[in-house]
Protein backbone atom coordinates (compact mmCIF):
# COMPACT_ATOMS: atom_id res chain seq x y z
CA UNK A 1 0.00 0.00 0.00
CA UNK A 2 2.71 2.72 0.89
CA UNK A 3 4.49 1.48 -2.37
CA UNK A 4 1.18 2.06 -4.33
CA UNK A 5 0.96 5.40 -3.12
CA UNK A 6 4.13 6.56 -3.38
CA UNK A 7 4.29 5.61 -7.00
CA UNK A 8 0.70 7.56 -7.20
CA UNK A 9 2.88 10.85 -5.88
CA UNK A 10 5.65 10.46 -8.00
CA UNK A 11 3.68 10.18 -11.02
CA UNK A 12 1.49 13.48 -9.76
CA UNK A 13 4.84 15.29 -9.28
CA UNK A 14 6.28 14.53 -12.54
CA UNK A 15 3.11 15.39 -14.20
CA UNK A 16 3.27 19.07 -12.41
CA UNK A 17 6.88 19.62 -13.22
CA UNK A 18 6.27 18.52 -16.95
CA UNK A 19 3.12 21.29 -17.10
CA UNK A 20 5.28 23.22 -15.71
CA UNK A 21 8.14 24.07 -17.52
CA UNK A 22 6.23 24.74 -20.80
CA UNK A 23 3.86 27.01 -18.92
CA UNK A 24 4.29 31.13 -20.44
CA UNK A 25 7.25 29.70 -22.69
CA UNK A 26 5.96 29.22 -26.73
CA UNK A 27 6.44 26.03 -28.26
CA UNK A 28 9.46 26.18 -30.84
CA UNK A 29 7.75 26.24 -33.59
CA UNK A 30 5.83 29.47 -32.52
CA UNK A 31 8.49 30.54 -31.01
CA UNK A 32 10.54 30.40 -34.28
CA UNK A 33 7.33 32.19 -36.25
CA UNK A 34 7.23 35.20 -33.47
CA UNK A 35 10.91 35.61 -33.90
CA UNK A 36 10.54 36.63 -37.79
CA UNK A 37 7.40 38.18 -37.46
CA UNK A 38 8.34 40.79 -34.94
CA UNK A 39 10.62 43.80 -34.85
CA UNK A 40 12.50 43.56 -31.21
CA UNK A 41 14.07 46.34 -29.84
CA UNK A 42 16.55 46.13 -27.09
CA UNK A 43 15.84 47.08 -23.37
CA UNK A 44 18.61 45.20 -21.53
CA UNK A 45 22.40 44.52 -22.37
CA UNK A 46 22.99 40.99 -19.63
CA UNK A 47 20.91 42.01 -17.08
CA UNK A 48 21.70 45.95 -16.90
CA UNK A 49 18.73 48.06 -18.64
CA UNK A 50 20.15 50.22 -21.53
CA UNK A 51 17.61 52.87 -23.39
CA UNK A 52 18.65 52.51 -27.14
CA UNK A 53 17.62 52.87 -30.59
CA UNK A 54 19.33 49.26 -31.28
CA UNK A 55 16.80 46.42 -32.62
CA UNK A 56 16.35 43.46 -34.73
CA UNK A 57 14.04 41.64 -37.77
CA UNK A 58 14.71 38.42 -38.84
CA UNK A 59 13.94 36.76 -42.39
CA UNK A 60 14.20 33.06 -41.51
CA UNK A 61 13.00 32.42 -44.98
CA UNK A 62 16.23 34.02 -46.49
CA UNK A 63 18.47 33.03 -43.06
CA UNK A 64 19.38 36.65 -42.31
CA UNK A 65 18.64 39.63 -40.17
CA UNK A 66 19.07 43.36 -40.05
CA UNK A 67 18.23 45.85 -37.70
CA UNK A 68 20.58 49.33 -36.13
CA UNK A 69 22.90 48.43 -32.99
CA UNK A 70 21.75 52.22 -31.67
CA UNK A 71 23.54 53.87 -34.34
CA UNK A 72 24.73 52.19 -37.10
CA UNK A 73 22.75 49.67 -39.02
CA UNK A 74 23.75 45.54 -38.93
CA UNK A 75 22.96 42.83 -40.95
CA UNK A 76 24.12 39.22 -41.02
CA UNK A 77 23.06 36.10 -41.80
CA UNK A 78 21.02 33.76 -39.09
CA UNK A 79 20.39 30.50 -38.47
CA UNK A 80 17.52 29.11 -35.87
CA UNK A 81 16.21 25.92 -35.15
CA UNK A 82 13.98 25.35 -32.23
CA UNK A 83 15.29 26.95 -29.19
CA UNK A 84 18.83 27.34 -30.64
CA UNK A 85 20.56 30.22 -32.99
CA UNK A 86 23.78 31.29 -34.43
CA UNK A 87 24.26 34.66 -35.81
CA UNK A 88 26.73 34.62 -38.64
CA UNK A 89 28.91 36.94 -40.79
CA UNK A 90 27.82 39.96 -38.34
CA UNK A 91 28.57 43.40 -39.65
CA UNK A 92 27.55 46.96 -39.40
CA UNK A 93 28.21 50.74 -40.95
CA UNK A 94 30.95 52.69 -39.65
CA UNK A 95 29.06 55.86 -39.10
CA UNK A 96 30.12 57.63 -35.06
CA UNK A 97 28.07 58.65 -32.33
CA UNK A 98 29.09 61.02 -30.00
CA UNK A 99 26.53 61.10 -27.32
CA UNK A 100 27.30 59.04 -24.38
CA UNK A 101 27.23 55.57 -23.89
CA UNK A 102 25.70 55.02 -27.81
CA UNK A 103 29.42 53.22 -29.14
CA UNK A 104 29.69 51.38 -25.87
CA UNK A 105 26.33 49.78 -26.10
CA UNK A 106 26.60 49.19 -29.70
CA UNK A 107 29.82 47.28 -29.16
CA UNK A 108 28.02 45.18 -26.50
CA UNK A 109 25.03 44.23 -28.20
CA UNK A 110 27.14 43.32 -31.29
CA UNK A 111 29.10 40.64 -28.88
CA UNK A 112 26.40 39.73 -27.50
CA UNK A 113 25.02 38.59 -31.01
CA UNK A 114 27.72 36.56 -31.46
CA UNK A 115 28.05 35.01 -28.82
CA UNK A 116 24.55 33.52 -28.48
CA UNK A 117 23.18 29.82 -29.04
CA UNK A 118 19.99 29.89 -27.63
CA UNK A 119 17.03 32.22 -27.22
CA UNK A 120 13.67 32.05 -25.35
CA UNK A 121 10.22 33.47 -26.38
CA UNK A 122 7.26 34.06 -23.47
CA UNK A 123 5.00 37.13 -23.01
CA UNK A 124 6.09 39.11 -25.74
CA UNK A 125 9.59 39.07 -24.29
CA UNK A 126 13.08 37.80 -26.10
CA UNK A 127 16.61 36.44 -24.58
CA UNK A 128 19.43 35.93 -26.41
CA UNK A 129 21.33 33.31 -24.24
CA UNK A 130 24.63 31.40 -24.37
CA UNK A 131 24.12 28.20 -21.81
CA UNK A 132 22.32 30.01 -18.91
CA UNK A 133 23.93 33.13 -19.31
CA UNK A 134 20.88 35.76 -20.57
CA UNK A 135 23.52 38.37 -22.83
CA UNK A 136 20.27 40.49 -24.14
CA UNK A 137 16.72 40.91 -23.76
CA UNK A 138 14.17 42.60 -26.01
CA UNK A 139 10.14 43.63 -26.11
CA UNK A 140 8.11 43.19 -28.72
CA UNK A 141 8.29 46.98 -30.87
CA UNK A 142 5.37 46.27 -33.35
CA UNK A 143 3.55 49.05 -32.23
CA UNK A 144 6.21 51.51 -32.73
CA UNK A 145 7.08 50.58 -36.15
CA UNK A 146 3.50 50.87 -37.15
CA UNK A 147 4.12 54.59 -36.12
CA UNK A 148 7.28 54.57 -38.27
CA UNK A 149 5.21 53.78 -40.98
CA UNK A 150 2.44 56.06 -40.43
CA UNK A 151 5.39 58.53 -40.57
CA UNK A 152 5.87 57.99 -44.61
CA UNK A 153 2.43 59.30 -45.08
CA UNK A 154 2.79 61.92 -42.96
CA UNK A 155 5.42 64.21 -44.86
CA UNK A 156 6.38 65.95 -47.99
CA UNK A 157 9.86 63.96 -49.19
CA UNK A 158 12.22 65.98 -50.77
CA UNK A 159 14.97 64.16 -53.10
CA UNK A 160 18.60 64.76 -51.68
CA UNK A 161 20.71 61.95 -53.05
CA UNK A 162 21.14 59.09 -54.98
CA UNK A 163 23.10 56.09 -54.21
CA UNK A 164 24.86 58.48 -51.79
CA UNK A 165 25.64 61.49 -54.17
CA UNK A 166 23.64 64.78 -53.96
CA UNK A 167 21.03 65.88 -56.23
CA UNK A 168 21.23 69.19 -57.18
CA UNK A 169 18.82 72.06 -56.42
CA UNK A 170 16.18 71.78 -59.35
CA UNK A 171 14.21 74.40 -60.25
CA UNK A 172 10.98 72.08 -60.46
CA UNK A 173 11.75 69.92 -57.01
CA UNK A 174 11.93 65.91 -57.25
CA UNK A 175 9.38 64.93 -54.44
CA UNK A 176 7.56 61.45 -53.10
CA UNK A 177 4.39 61.81 -51.03
CA UNK A 178 2.41 59.03 -50.03
CA UNK A 179 -1.51 58.07 -49.17
CA UNK A 180 -2.06 55.57 -47.12
CA UNK A 181 -6.04 55.23 -48.09
CA UNK A 182 -5.59 54.72 -51.38
CA UNK A 183 -2.38 52.84 -51.27
CA UNK A 184 -0.47 54.99 -53.54
CA UNK A 185 3.31 56.92 -53.60
CA UNK A 186 3.66 59.33 -56.36
CA UNK A 187 5.65 62.88 -56.78
CA UNK A 188 7.92 64.34 -59.57
CA UNK A 189 10.71 63.88 -60.68
CA UNK A 190 11.66 67.57 -61.23
CA UNK A 191 10.85 66.60 -64.72
CA UNK A 192 7.91 64.40 -65.27
CA UNK A 193 4.92 63.41 -62.65
CA UNK A 194 4.67 59.88 -61.71
CA UNK A 195 2.22 57.86 -59.70
CA UNK A 196 2.44 53.98 -58.47
CA UNK A 197 1.05 51.59 -55.67
CA UNK A 198 2.93 51.09 -52.31
CA UNK A 199 3.19 48.32 -49.78
CA UNK A 200 4.58 48.80 -46.21
CA UNK A 201 5.19 46.17 -43.25
CA UNK A 202 6.77 47.17 -40.60
CA UNK A 203 10.28 48.66 -41.95
CA UNK A 204 9.82 46.73 -45.43
CA UNK A 205 8.39 48.85 -48.04
CA UNK A 206 7.37 47.82 -52.07
CA UNK A 207 6.97 50.59 -54.69
CA UNK A 208 5.52 49.18 -57.59
CA UNK A 209 3.13 49.57 -60.95
CA UNK A 210 4.94 53.08 -61.86
CA UNK A 211 3.61 55.23 -64.23
CA UNK A 212 4.90 58.64 -65.87
CA UNK A 213 4.33 61.61 -68.05
CA UNK A 214 6.35 61.61 -70.87
CA UNK A 215 7.71 65.16 -71.32
CA UNK A 216 11.63 65.11 -72.24
CA UNK A 217 13.80 67.71 -70.55
CA UNK A 218 17.43 67.20 -72.28
CA UNK A 219 18.79 70.46 -71.64
CA UNK A 220 20.27 69.23 -68.37
CA UNK A 221 20.65 66.18 -66.13
CA UNK A 222 17.36 65.83 -65.14
CA UNK A 223 16.60 62.53 -67.45
CA UNK A 224 19.33 61.23 -65.07
CA UNK A 225 17.34 62.10 -62.02
CA UNK A 226 14.40 61.08 -62.91
CA UNK A 227 16.11 56.95 -63.91
CA UNK A 228 17.75 57.10 -60.17
CA UNK A 229 14.61 58.46 -58.73
CA UNK A 230 12.25 55.89 -60.59
CA UNK A 231 14.56 52.94 -60.80
CA UNK A 232 15.73 53.66 -57.10
CA UNK A 233 11.74 53.92 -55.77
CA UNK A 234 11.40 50.34 -57.53
CA UNK A 235 14.37 48.62 -56.45
CA UNK A 236 13.23 49.55 -53.04
CA UNK A 237 12.31 46.82 -50.35
CA UNK A 238 13.48 48.58 -47.13
CA UNK A 239 13.39 51.61 -45.18
CA UNK A 240 13.90 53.60 -42.34
CA UNK A 241 13.21 57.10 -41.36
CA UNK A 242 15.72 59.29 -39.17
CA UNK A 243 16.44 62.67 -38.06
CA UNK A 244 13.87 63.42 -40.41
CA UNK A 245 15.29 61.73 -43.59
CA UNK A 246 13.68 58.62 -45.39
CA UNK A 247 16.25 56.54 -46.24
CA UNK A 248 15.08 53.82 -49.15
CA UNK A 249 17.20 50.53 -49.67
CA UNK A 250 17.94 47.16 -51.50
CA UNK A 251 19.19 45.01 -48.54
CA UNK A 252 21.73 46.97 -46.80
CA UNK A 253 22.49 48.92 -50.19
CA UNK A 254 21.03 52.59 -49.64
CA UNK A 255 19.51 53.70 -53.05
CA UNK A 256 17.74 56.95 -52.11
CA UNK A 257 17.65 59.72 -49.35
CA UNK A 258 14.56 62.37 -48.93
CA UNK A 259 14.07 65.11 -46.70
CA UNK A 260 10.99 65.39 -44.52
CA UNK A 261 8.59 68.50 -44.80
CA UNK A 262 5.34 69.77 -44.37
CA UNK A 263 2.50 68.56 -47.18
Amino acid sequence: MGEAMNLIITAIVFSVVFVGTGFGLKHAGAAETELGQTTWRLTHLGERAVDSEALLEFDLVEKRFAGSGGCNRIFGGIEASGATIKFTGVGSTRMACLADGVMENEAAFIAALQKATSFRIADGKLKLMNGRRVLAKFKAADAETETATSDLEAKKWMLASIKGTAVRELEEAAFLVFDREKASAGGNSGCNAFGGSYESKRSTIRIFDMVSTMRACIEDDRMDIERGLLGGLQGANRFEIRDGQLHLFNGETELLVFTGTGK
